[in-house]
């Protein structure tokens, strides 16, 4: 049925109103005059309109043999004109088309699972299909977030502590120089005046931005019956099959981090050990956040979304340097844009626990508490040190967005990063910040600061 406009509709009805007359008129003089043909008017003038329509019909191009009989509502254009076949065949095509492009999403891939996943109520970064009654957002894997390429921009709220700057923070001056009297004496600290970034095969991060074109793997293990992780057991993650040659054999350790802007969350374990055959990765632990959430642990009370859940609160995504983060790093001239995780020398487990983590090691009788946050100093110019590429680019992470504490290093205090060949092109190395940065350019902010 076609919509007609306000006044194509009047003129029409006004036009049967008018023949309706004339013929009630022609009653009344009880005109019963037949025409030339010798035929009741009535009659003549039924085949008349027969055979103009027949006419129009030929000269619209219907095929021979069909039937043209249109429905009122179809009868008229928008203008009040007859269609003809062609341009209602063109119609129908065209509002086909349109319904198939209203139906379809922003941009679905051919190769996406058909399972969902469900994100926080005001999710700004996972992939959105649906809102359910109870306010939820409900996450397709149409893939229409995850980018060409594997990459993902910034995961979780803007207002999370993640993202959150330093670079206005105030700072805690007592606290501040007990961190370089403590840097300054440790025994694993000694000579090693710089954070060191952890690129050793045996010890560095695997890691991979998910595409809606890459294989599902889960986890497997009893270290993921915990129900907050059961949607890694079940549902998965997308992770291309070269990731699994990336985790070391026989040694400890053996960290992943996999964020899937498909499903729309990050996964993180430990003492992966992947099997191809299966796709699945038996673990020792394991973590999850949800990147419509503010990206803090669900134990946490400042947390917005209580199905996240990591160890002592461990954010997974500070836990390693993305190459297309630090590629848009470098281009751009500024850090990563977010906080990064620090493995430290030694806690203090007498000091506690400070927001964003949740929990503690115990046994330590170093410096600090888990969760405390430390920055280079805002008036420090990174590139007058000599700084450059990607190792600037750190540095700038560490003065812009800072670094907490959260784990034990078991030696020197370091940042996480992934194997070498993930930043070949680049000048990251361990020591690329050696010589150039020293911790005495450091401070340390008050605890649970965010900004």
């Amino acid at each position: 049925m076609h919509n007609h406009t306000p006044s194509s509709s009047r003129g029409r009805h006004s036009a049967q109103a008018s023949s309706h007359a004339t013929h009630r008129a022609a009653t009344r003089r009880g005109d019963s005059r037949r025409c030339r043909l010798g035929l009741p008017l009535s009659v003549a003038l039924t085949a008349l309109t027969a055979a103009l329509l027949l006419a129009v019909a030929v000269m619209s191009g219907a095929p021979t043999g069909t039937s043209q009989s249109v429905a009122s509502g179809d009868a008229l254009s928008d203008a009040g004109h007859h269609l003809t076949w062609k341009q209602r065949k063109a119609r129908a095509a065209a509002r086909a088309a349109r319904q198939a492009n209203a139906a379809a999403p922003a941009s679905t891939s051919a190769a996406s699972p058909s399972t969902t996943a469900t994100a926080p109520t005001g999710s700004t970064t996972a992939p959105t299909a649906s809102t359910s009654t109870s306010g939820s957002t409900t996450n397709g894997s149409t893939g229409s977030t995850a980018q060409a390429g594997g990459t993902a921009g910034l995961v979780y709220s803007a207002d999370s502590f993640f993202r959150s700057r330093v670079t206005n923070a105030p700072v805690d001056a007592a606290r501040t120089a007990s961190f370089h009297a403590f840097m300054a004496s440790h025994p694993d600290q000694a000579g090693i005046t710089w954070p060191k970034i952890n690129m050793n095969p045996d010890w560095a991060m695997s890691y991979h931005v998910g595409t809606a074109t890459d294989p599902v793997w889960r986890l497997a293990g009893g270290a993921t019956s915990d129900p907050h992780l059961a949607i890694l057991r079940t549902q998965g993650f997308h992770m291309a099959d070269s990731v699994a040659d990336t985790f070391p054999t026989g040694t400890q350790d053996r960290p992943g981090v996999m964020v899937d802007p498909v499903f729309g969350y990050t996964a993180q374990f430990a003492d992966a050990v992947p099997n191809k055959a299966t796709r699945t990765i038996t673990v020792s632990s394991a973590g999850i956040m949800w990147h419509g959430s503010n990206g803090l642990d669900g134990r946490n009370p400042a947390s917005n979304d209580k199905r996240n859940f990591t160890s002592r609160g461990r954010i997974p995504d500070a836990m390693v340097i993305r190459r297309d983060l630090l590629d848009q790093a470098i281009a751009k001239g500024t850090g990563l844009g977010h906080v990064l995780h620090l493995f430290f020398v030694e806690t203090n487990s007498a000091d506690g626990v400070a927001s964003p983590m949740t929990g503690a090691e115990n046994g330590q009788s170093g410096w600090g508490a888990e969760g405390e946050r430390i920055r280079i100093r805002p008036d420090i110019d990174l590139a007058a040190r000599g700084l450059t590429g990607a190792a600037l680019a750190v540095a700038r992470t560490l003065q812009e967005n800072g670094a907490y504490i959260g784990d034990n290093s078991g030696s020197s205090t370091q940042i996480k990063a992934s194997q070498p060949s993930a930043y070949t092109g680049t000048n990251l190395t361990t020591d690329a910040l050696k010589g150039k940065i020293s911790w005495a350019d450091f401070e340390v902010l008050p605890r649970g600061w965010k900004g």
